[in-house]
């Protein structure tokens, strides 16, 4: 086991020396981890980013703050991300999953694969993507509670404790394990079933299990408030791009070294992951298909949640298929003993180590996601150095042998007893916040304020103000706008405005400070309300007698019994609305749409429905006596 743990290590630092020999500003999100945890210190370990809670990461980044500094606090957090990918990676050639792969060596084998594994360059060494290897970590700790349940039993108290422990903190830093909350819930309703039990053991399951359920429900709240729906909103497009996600894993596996497979075989890619799951399930049928069936539905549903709330395909969502597939295939050549298997797995075998050789090494420009990079070259093109993103406001030094570079704004290099070096700050673009929002609304309407930021950027939040005083909690800018929607607004007038964050290439920003009036649900006779958003509100009886309600959004509004003489409700959208029995009377209903609107039994005497479009309503039994544009009876 120490000598796969320091072979692990080696080769983590090999694919991407540069996060040991010179430590990048930017990483994926390693500076919002590293901002928040200034910003926050220990409060940061809450703060919940991308829709869910990243535990492990946060608490990494703040002990590397806090104990090595601001100067080498990106190096302690790489260390710390390859240390921790190591061990989850070893977990699996431990001597308990031998029910999975009997043989150690194999098992150290896909230990040392998940290190190496190919085509899926932006989870290594980077700590604000360590939930792809805490995952692997989850998913054989479940294996062992389904399938192996009596021996974990077994173990120590200490080792019952230091498991449940991971777990919890692996499961409060991944979205993605959410997958493994049904097989979770089973084992433990299986277990308390049971007439003998064993209280350590069971607890030592279902503290996890509370946390991941805990877990899960900050990812449905925030998901849902981020884009107004109660639902996730599956499509044909996501399962287009689950389908395809999962055949550019299973072809990862062999095919790097192929680069234009895609172009020569077209849609006969597909064939590959077909003839590799049912190889896996026909070659398994006489064993048992339960091991290899809660696999390919866990590999299925982790693409699949990846892309629904991510929004798109990435490399790094592919990492857990990849790995997992390779498993599933050494275990299928472990059961079979015959001399033309042995052959073929070798063969196979020579395959995917020339595919992994030929893209081991993991150039800086590899990483998609390292914005703002400056890359710095000789002459020839060969690479030297390099200068990444920091957070906004700092200033990074880092020595280079003579930099050479491909843009022109690089700052001059000078000299130190380092040798040549660079000072780099990337430039901060000012941003301006604007709020949009109704200026009058109704007690216990809901009111729903929009903060724009421009430029839009690529990161930050927002924080709403009412009356000086900060309301709910930040909230994560999306595509340059932030959305916060209230309705116990208390009656009165309010001042609100939003602030801005900032980002590491964004400075912060206020917007200037606008005013809303909630008014009383009743003494609203009279009153201008023209083009308030009053949608799906029940103001069954109320009294507006006289109010201005030109251009408002009245859909599927209740006024059934409302008293709404001498109404004006010219260019208002009426689209559900209801007035059945209201008192319509010298309303004003010029221009608008009235199909699909109840207005049995109202009142419309002297109303003027001049130019409204009245085909689809329901006038049954309206009194329309001087009614100007009514369907006459």
């Amino acid at each position: 086991m120490p000598i796969i743990f320091l072979s692990s290590i080696i080769l983590f630092v090999l694919r991407k020396p540069i996060f040991i020999l010179i430590q990048p500003g930017r990483v994926e999100d390693v500076d919002v981890l590293l901002r928040e945890a200034i910003q926050y210190s220990w409060g940061s370990i809450f703060v919940v980013y991308n829709y869910y809670l990243h535990f492990v990461p946060r608490l990494v980044t703040i002990f590397s703050l806090y104990l090595f500094g601001i100067s080498n606090v990106n190096l302690a957090m790489n260390v710390a991300a390859i240390i921790i990918a190591t061990l989850c990676a070893l977990f699996f050639s431990t001597k308990q999953f031998r029910f999975i792969i009997k043989n150690d060596f194999l098992r150290a084998v896909c230990s040392l694969f998940i290190v190496a594994a190919p085509g899926i360059n932006e989870i290594y060494s980077n700590i604000s993507s360590i939930q792809w290897f805490l995952n692997i970590f989850t998913m054989l700790f479940v294996l062992l509670l389904l399938f192996r349940y009596e021996e974990y039993k077994k173990q120590s108290k200490k080792k019952k404790c230091l498991y449940a422990f991971f777990c919890s903190a692996s499961f409060l830093s991944s979205a993605f394990s959410i997958v493994f909350l049904p097989a979770l819930i089973y084992v433990i309703i299986r277990e308390i079933r049971k007439n003998e039990r064993e209280l350590i053991t069971l607890v030592s399951c279902v503290i996890p299990t509370v946390l991941l359920l805990f877990q899960t429900s900050l990812l449905y709240i925030n998901y849902s408030q981020q884009f107004k729906s109660s639902a996730l909103q599956v499509t044909t497009g996501i399962i287009r791009s689950t389908i395809q996600i999962f055949t550019t894993s299973a072809t990862t596996v062999f095919t790097t070294i192929f680069s234009n497979i895609y172009q020569y075989l077209g849609n006969m890619v597909y064939l590959i992951p077909i003839i590799l799951v049912a190889f896996i399930l026909l070659n398994s049928i006489k064993s048992g298909l339960r091991f290899e069936i809660f696999t390919l539905y866990c590999i299925t549903a982790t693409l699949f949640l990846s892309i629904l709330v991510r929004g798109g395909m990435a490399e790094r969502f592919m990492s857990f298929t990849v790995i997992f597939l390779f498993i599933l295939v050494v275990r299928q050549f472990d059961k079979r003993k015959s001399l033309s298997f042995r052959l073929f797995f070798v063969a196979i075998m020579i395959i995917i180590i020339s595919n992994i050789g030929s893209v081991f090494f993991i150039p800086t420009s590899a990483d998609e996601n390292w914005k703002y990079v400056t890359d710095l070259y000789n002459p020839q093109g060969r690479y030297h150095c390099y200068v990444g993103e920091v957070p906004q406001g700092w200033e990074i030094f880092i020595p280079c042998s003579n930099p050479m570079s491909n843009s022109t704004m690089v700052p001059p290099s000078s000299s130190t007893a380092f040798g040549p070096s660079i000072t780099f700050t990337p430039p901060v673009m000012l941003t301006t916040t604007s709020i949009e929002s109704n200026t009058i609304a109704i007690s216990g309407m809901t009111t729903t304020f929009t903060a724009t930021i421009l430029p839009i950027p690529d990161a930050g939040t927002v924080q709403f103000y009412i009356d000086d005083m900060p309301t709910g909690h930040p909230i994560t800018v999306f595509g340059g706008q932030s959305v916060f929607s209230t309705s116990v607004l208390p009656i009165g007038i309010h001042h609100i405005f939003a602030s801005y964050s900032g980002a590491p290439d964004f400075y912060a920003s206020k917007s200037p400070q606008t005013t809303i009036t909630i008014l009383p649900i009743s003494g609203l006779q009279g009153t201008n309300l023209s083009g308030i958003d009053m949608q799906g509100m029940n103001l069954s009886g109320i009294n507006l007698q006289g109010a201005n309600l030109s251009g408002a959004n009245l859909q599927n509004v209740n006024f059934s019994n409302a008293n709404l003489h001498d109404v004006n409700l010219s260019g208002a959208s009426l689209s559900g609305a209801n007035f059945k029995a209201a008192d319509l009377s010298d309303a004003n209903f010029r221009g608008v749409i009235l199909s699909g609107v109840n207005l049995s039994g109202a009142n419309l005497s002297n109303a003027d429905l001049r130019d409204a479009n009245t085909r689809g309503a329901d006038f049954t039994g309206a009194t329309t006596n001087g009614c100007n544009g009514c369907l006459q009876k």
